[in-house]
């Protein structure tokens, strides 16, 4: 048995609050595809604007810019699957910071659904926690192929 858990916080708009549930339910796809079928799995999310994302960036990274999205791990693929062999207690994958603004703007650039980006940029900080990179050509392929079957699930 499987259970999931997104600890949400939205600091920007009540309207984004939708964006819970989608969340949950990308969550349980990208478990599926990724097939973790059981124990319980944690997530927290965070809603942010340009300026708080941009302090997180810079605070973290280095890059004094605004960006889409951050992930920051609290696992690593060892303890990932060691955990599959003994899922005994929640584990805490880690923390996704969504722009909240730059998806809006993302979405009205590559003129779709401002749902679709968030679901995008969700599904893609949550691949990064489960150690999914696009560093080099090759990683990008697996990650982009992963983003585009998972999404595919829920349509836009």
């Amino acid at each position: 048995m499987r259970q999931v858990i997104l600890d949400f916080e939205n600091n920007v708009d009540r309207k984004y609050n939708k964006y819970k549930k989608v969340f949950i339910e990308i969550m349980n796809d990208t478990l599926d595809q990724l097939t973790f079928q059981t124990g319980t799995y944690l997530v927290e999310v965070l809603l942010v604007e340009d300026a708080r994302i941009s302090e997180l960036n810079l605070k973290t990274r280095g890059k004094n810019e605004v960006t889409d999205v951050l992930s920051f791990a609290y696992q690593n693929k060892a303890t990932l699957e060691s955990y599959l062999a003994n899922p005994d207690a929640p584990l805490n994958l880690g923390s996704i910071v969504i722009n909240a603004l730059a998806a809006k703007r993302q979405a009205e650039l590559y003129e779709h659904e401002v749902r679709r980006e968030f679901k995008f940029l969700f599904v893609h900080g949550l691949l990064h926690l489960f150690g999914y990179d696009h560093a080099t050509p090759e990683e990008e392929k697996i990650m982009i192929k992963l983003q585009n079957e998972i999404i595919g699930k829920r349509g836009s």
